[in-house]
């Protein structure tokens, strides 16, 4: 937490407790409030999960955890991403799908790797802009100036860089013509493993190797 957010121990406790207040607060007013937590992992900090799940146990009542393969842009490039052949990831994936007495719904992170079809439901269904009226592509590409202007052109999002960005991505027909931000993307397919708690079923776990 101090690495990717740059705050202390103090803040993340902080905010445990916060989680605390907010799962027995909707237990006791047995309100339809799904507390559900997420996380990003790496190749540097998957073995993370185990213990994130047995933190997220012992809080109580949370509906579900999500744990998101990180999506390398920018200055974070040095850091690498969980890919599919990766005998260790895959086998510590394994041995979490290899029970089923959680209790909440979870859903481990896709594995980067070659695809057939490609799927970006945000990039085609969503308008993102920034604090200073700029667009983006979506939320992992930053808001800049080339992909125009909300404030000088509420409409661009669908002219310019912006609309050739979506043009490149519906043409490709194999993983190198696709837009270079696409390529490594946790949103470019549908396939995810994931626990039901209430079935106590893991589905997708082909999807992990």
């Amino acid at each position: 937490y101090r690495q990717r957010r740059g705050v202390g121990e103090k803040t993340f406790n902080r905010i445990l407790e916060n989680v605390k207040r907010l799962a027995h607060k909707a237990r006791e007013l047995n309100a339809p409030i799904r507390v559900n937590l997420n996380c990003i992992v790496g190749r540097w900090n998957y073995q993370y999960i185990k213990p994130m799940l047995a933190l997220a146990r012992s809080i109580g009542g949370i509906g579900s955890m999500s744990f998101g393969n990180f999506h390398p842009v920018g200055e974070d490039c040095e850091l690498r991403p969980l890919y599919k052949g990766d005998a260790e990831v895959v086998s510590y994936l394994r041995e979490i799908t290899s029970r089923n007495d959680y209790s909440m719904d979870i859903v481990l992170p896709n594995l980067y790797g070659r695809r057939n079809r490609f799927v970006c439901e945000m990039l085609f269904d969503t308008v993102l802009v920034g604090n200073e009226g700029n667009f983006a592509p979506c939320c992992h590409i930053s808001t800049a100036r080339r992909w125009g202007s909300f404030y000088e052109n509420p409409s661009g999002y669908d002219s310019g860089e912006l609309a050739g960005f979506r043009e490149t991505f519906g043409r490709a027909a194999s993983y190198e013509e696709l837009p270079e931000p696409c390529r490594e993307c946790p949103r470019l397919t549908r396939h995810v493993c994931r626990f039901d708690a209430s079935r106590r079923v893991w589905t997708g776990t082909q999807f992990i190797e």
